[in-house]
């Protein structure tokens, strides 16, 4: 029996921006649009002083009961869950998969049309359906993801923007923009509402590891501002999408380490890096270099990320 979804992934890592359509619950009877990874704490960050609109469930779970970016057309009124256990609850599997940070739009009752589509097969009314493990970011920009679960597996679907309303009886208002309403300095608010703009056009940063004999067996933690964003094996190639801007990259194997490594990008830009473990003389050793660049590395590590050789 198909029911709604129990978790999500990741595109390019942990730690990767995501905006998708998620089926909450048993039956696919509620709904919400959902930020993770990068968007979501660019739009905590950018909020935090501008509203109390965003309540924190618990640890990285945040909801957003008056941003409705999810709509049943069929209702003038939505359905939407103001209990935070329930809505927490909701949630929890959600984020426990996903392993980051969520943001949820209101949480609604599902419309009528949707659920019965869903259910008669989900095949017919999405697109690409595969295993959540095997998602990429889709060649069609108009198309939305849509994450539901099938008795164990979390799968994901893609449908045109442009045909929700036909299908499902739901209107899906990008997540370019949460609208929320603005609390004021005198604790009064705001008539109408403000668009915290969500960032769309993000840097990726793509790591390729050396292809060896030596240390084939070492999997490299890779961390980006402190954070472990994945894990990369002996040949294999990452990315990982972040914010424009400044960054620190650090790759590091137990106590093998190689020094943060500062990095800036554009919007849009693609940065391209090689790294490699070097067996030196006396110590092994992490280095990162610009991809094709076997003479100038971006950053060496250190004597003190080092470990002597055994």
């Amino acid at each position: 029996m198909v029911k709604g979804i129990i978790g999500l992934s990741r595109m390019c890592g942990r730690g990767v921006g995501m905006d998708f359509i998620a089926l909450l619950g048993l039956g696919f009877r509620m709904v919400s649009g959902i930020l993770s990874g990068i968007h979501a704490h660019r739009v905590l960050a950018e909020t935090k002083r501008q509203t109390d609109a965003i309540i924190r469930l618990k640890e990285s779970i945040y909801y957003a009961e008056h941003a409705e970016v999810v709509r049943d057309m069929a209702r003038r009124k939505q359905q939407v869950v103001t209990d935070a256990g329930h809505a927490c609850g909701l949630l929890e599997p959600v984020q426990a998969s996903l392993g980051d940070t969520v943001l949820s739009s209101a949480i609604i009752q599902s419309p009528g049309k949707m659920i019965a589509a869903m259910k008669t097969d989900p095949w017919r009314v999405l697109d690409e359906v595969r295993p959540l493990g095997e998602l990429e970011s889709h060649r069609n920009p108009n198309m939305v993801p849509i994450l539901f679960r099938d008795g164990t597996q979390v799968l994901v679907g893609w449908q045109m923007r442009g045909m929700l309303e036909q299908l499902f009886d739901c209107e899906y208002v990008s997540n370019e923009s949460l609208w929320l309403p603005v609390t004021l300095a005198n604790g009064g608010t705001q008539t109408g509402r403000a668009a915290i703009a969500v960032p769309t056009e993000t840097a990726i940063v793509q790591i390729t590891r050396d292809s060896t004999h030596g240390f084939s067996g070492w999997r490299l933690r890779v961390f980006i501002n402190g954070s472990e964003v994945g894990m990369i094996g002996n040949g294999e190639t990452q990315a990982y999408e972040v914010p424009p801007g400044s960054i620190r990259l650090r790759l590091a194997r137990g106590p093998v380490k190689s020094p943060e490594v500062p990095l800036s990008l554009a919007g849009g830009e693609t940065m391209r890096l090689a790294c490699s473990i070097v067996d030196g003389i006396l110590f092994k050793r992490i280095e990162v270099r610009n991809s094709g660049d076997l003479t100038n590395p971006v950053r060496h590590s250190s004597s003190g990320d080092t470990i002597p050789n055994s």
